[in-house]
Formats: structure tokens, C-alpha cells, sequence
């Protein structure tokens, strides 16, 4: 007999709640880089040695409307139907969704919600040709939580406009903050030096990314090296669970630049950290010192690479690490080790300076300044430990040991002499004078 006891409850999620609870936290400039991380995915699909040349995303933002459009390959049918659209990758679902940055399976669906209140997504495909098309307002009025698939003739559908194979996303109905946004020049220049950034080693192999009919740039991060100065190079493999990670570090001295100082942290080529000078990157104040200016040259690069995205290190919007990963716990442990004597040695310049009056009095600046800046992808991957001058060694190899001679005179006295000499520094005043004394005064004595 039936339990009259028994009732069932509604425990299904309202959608509208879902939607505000997914999209509360995520920036609007952080959707844009969701789509092209998508791009990315099926260029990876279609082109396995990781060169895309020929390739691209275009985006186009204006007030009423975004959409963006790339031709690396589109979205296979069996992903779209089974993973593409679902919140959350199934755990029984291991086909054809070979990807280098995707996994979570809620950064598309995120930002389109978060966008605009409707979406067209077309996908172009050596099998298929297909439209899914949504209006968040009536989708919200109905239960069945599914998008609806239509296969299409592109020479019959007017909505169709692909004419490669690819993915042309529109978004409509924009959010009022969204419009206003995408109608501010100062938004899409930082939305411009934010997709370089985060996208720069696929830049470096031939992705296109235009935004508003202008091409991004490819922009290196710069080591310095010379027959004395060589950048530390680390390569480990770590393996738990079954996952494996490899992880590259490189870390060295670069211009001296406080806004570029810092280590940076990329996931499967993309970044996800930039120019870092907290704790999450090694800078405790205990093992190693607190950032500060005097580090304005250290340059660190740790990249995580793995087959399995869900393997790496990031947070779900990948905007960040997740610090607690045994593989990120290895490799915070390395980076300290491979900055410290990057560190000492910054220190053993910052001293030297304190000694003396210019930058052209400190040997080991002096040795700095004749390296030669080399981007840092294009290093040796050799095992190397971080080499530099030594600093007694420079000291010494100055000839006599000195010292700082510091007095006060009145300054019409002063500039009297300068003139008379033809110099212009209180440095070179005494030296000169000094010299004239020495001269004349010491040695004929």
C-alpha cells in the first residue's frame, strides 16, 4: 500500500534565482574571455601542433549588440547536445571533448546570461550546420531547462551568416550596465589589454583576436641574459590521482618596471595571474621578503600544462589559482626556491646603491644594464639555475678598494667651481677637487 504519508516536494531550482546566483560574482569583462577561451578549444580541436595561423575571433561590441565570430571549426553535434549547454561537465561523458581550457562547463552559459536577455548561437562544421536559438524571458517561463537544436541549410536560413566553419555568437537585449559599458572607450581598451594579456602564447602562435575592427598584438615577457646573467629554467612533472601536471618555471631579471614585476601564472598556455607580488605567488615575508621596490626586475612564469584542464590549478572563472592543489602547493615551493637567489641578488644591488651616488657607480647595475632582453619563451629549456655576478668579485674587479667621502659647502662656492671646470654635478666637484689636491699636494710631497 502507498505511503499517503509520503509527499513529494518540489525541490527544482527557480531559474531565475539560478541565473542571478551564477552570474552575481562574474565581471562583464570577464564574459568576453570566456568566448574566446571556447575558440581556443576548437582550435585546439582542428589544429593539434599548436599552430594557428589563419585562425581567429572576431568581436564586435556596441551598445545593442555583441558578436563574435571564428572559424576554428565549430561546435562537434554530439558536444553541443551533450556537454556544450549543460551546467557542469558529466563525469560519465569522456568523448570528443578534448579541450585545453574548457572544463567547468558554466563559463559560456555564465556569460550569455549575463550579458543579454537573448542569444543566437551558430555553429558551422564539416557534418553540420545548426542554430540554437534562446529568449532568456520565455525560457524562464517554462520548466524543461533544455535548448532547443536546429539543424539547418545555411543557403535557406536567414539567420545563418558563417562562411567558414566556425562559431558565430549574437547577443541581444543587453543588459543596461552591459550597454553602457560596451559603449565606453576606457572598457574596451582594458578589455583589449586584457584579452593580450591572457591570450598572449596563442597570439605568439598565429590566433587572430580583433576587437571593434582592431587587431591584438603579441606582447613578450622579457628576460635578461648575457655570458654572466642567465634566467633559472625548471621543468617537474607532478602526479596524484591519476593526473598528471607538468609544470615550466622560469624566472629571472627584467627592465626595471613595478607594474610588470611579479610572477605569471598560465594554465595550459592561458593566464591566469599577472605580474603577482602577493602570498598566493611566494611572497610571504617569511621564506621570501615582501615585495617591494626594490624587486621592481623580478620577472617569474610558471606555466601548467596537462591533457585534463580539471587537472590544473585555476578557480572556475579562471581568473585566479586555487592555492590548496597539491600541484600548485608543489610548485608556490619551487617558485620560492627559484626566486631566492634572484632575490639576494636584487638585495646585493639595492646595497650597492645605497654606497653611491648614480646608477654608473654600482658594478653590478653596470653588469645588468649589458644584458640583452630575450622573451622568456624563447630561452633554452635547459635545467638552469640562476647565475649572476658576484658582487664582492665586481667590487674587487674595480681596482683599489675605496670610499664615500660626503662633506657640505656653500652652494654659490659650489656652483662657482662647476663653472670653472665646465661640469655640472656635486659628484664631479669632488672628485675634481680631490684630484687637484691628490695631485698636487700628495704626490709631490
Amino acid at each position: 500500500m502507498p505511503d499517503d504519508t509520503s509527499i513529494e516536494v518540489n525541490a527544482n531550482p527557480v531559474k531565475e534565482f539560478f541565473i542571478n546566483i551564477l552570474t552575481r560574482d562574474v565581471k562583464i569583462i570577464d564574459t568576453i574571455p570566456e568566448f574566446v577561451d571556447n575558440s581556443i578549444d576548437g582550435a585546439s580541436r582542428i589544429r593539434d601542433d599548436e599552430e594557428y595561423s589563419g585562425l581567429y575571433v572576431n568581436i564586435e561590441l556596441s551598445e545593442d549588440r555583441a558578436v563574435l565570430t571564428d572559424n576554428c571549426g565549430g561546435i562537434p553535434r554530439d558536444i553541443a547536445e551533450n556537454y556544450a549547454f549543460r551546467f557542469g561537465r558529466p563525469n560519465e561523458y569522456t568523448g570528443e571533448m578534448d579541450s585545453l581550457i574548457g572544463k567547468f562547463g558554466v563559463g559560456m552559459k555564465r556569460s550569455l546570461f549575463k550579458l543579454g536577455d537573448y542569444f543566437l548561437i551558430e555553429s558551422s562544421t564539416e557534418d553540420n550546420h545548426f542554430v540554437i536559438e534562446v529568449d532568456l524571458d520565455e525560457w524562464e517561463e517554462h520548466d524543461e531547462w533544455n535548448f532547443e537544436m536546429e539543424l539547418v541549410n545555411p543557403d535557406e536560413d536567414e539567420r545563418c551568416e558563417l562562411s567558414e566553419h566556425g562559431t558565430r555568437i549574437v547577443i541581444e537585449e543587453l543588459d543596461e550596465q552591459v550597454s553602457e559599458k560596451f559603449e565606453q572607450d576606457l572598457f574596451i581598451s582594458r578589455l583589449s589589454d586584457k584579452l593580450t594579456s591572457k591570450n598572449r602564447n596563442y597570439l605568439k602562435d598565429g590566433l587572430q583576436i580583433i576587437l571593434n575592427d582592431e587587431p591584438l598584438g603579441y606582447t613578450s615577457i622579457d628576460l635578461l641574459k648575457s655570458d654572466d646573467l642567465e634566467p633559472a629554467y625548471e621543468v617537474f612533472q607532478f602526479e596524484e590521482n591519476g593526473e598528471s601536471v607538468q609544470v615550466e618555471i622560469r624566472a629571472g631579471l627584467g627592465e626595471s618596471n613595478p607594474d610588470e614585476a611579479g610572477w605569471y601564472i598560465f594554465c595550459n598556455g592561458r593566464l591566469v595571474l599577472e605580474a603577482n607580488t602577493e602570498e598566493v605567488t611566494g611572497w610571504d615575508g617569511e621564506t621570501i621578503p615582501k615585495f617591494h621596490g626594490e624587486y621592481n626586475r623580478f620577472r617569474g612564469l610558471v606555466n601548467f600544462v596537462s591533457d585534463d584542464p580539471g587537472a590544473l590549478p585555476w578557480n572556475t572563472t579562471k581568473t585566479g589559482v586555487n592555492p590548496d592543489t597539491p600541484v600548485y602547493q608543489k610548485a608556490r615551493q619551487e617558485m620560492q626556491s627559484t626566486m631566492r637567489p634572484i632575490i639576494d641578488f636584487m638585495s646585493d644591488i639595492a646595497e650597492q646603491k645605497k654606497e653611491s651616488e648614480s646608477e654608473e657607480d654600482v658594478p653590478l647595475e653596470v653588469e645588468v644594464k649589458k644584458a640583452d632582453p630575450v622573451d622568456a619563451d624563447e630561452l633554452e629549456t635547459v635545467q638552469t639555475s640562476f647565475a649572476a655576478p658576484d658582487a664582492e668579485e665586481e667590487e674587487e674587479s674595480e681596482g683599489p678598494e675605496t670610499t664615500h667621502i660626503s662633506y657640505e659647502r656653500p652652494v654659490e662656492k659650489v656652483e662657482e667651481i662647476k663653472e670653472l671646470l665646465d661640469i655640472t654635478t656635486n659628484k664631479e666637484v669632488g672628485e675634481k677637487t680631490f684630484d687637484y689636491y691628490y695631485e698636487f699636494e700628495v704626490e709631490e710631497y
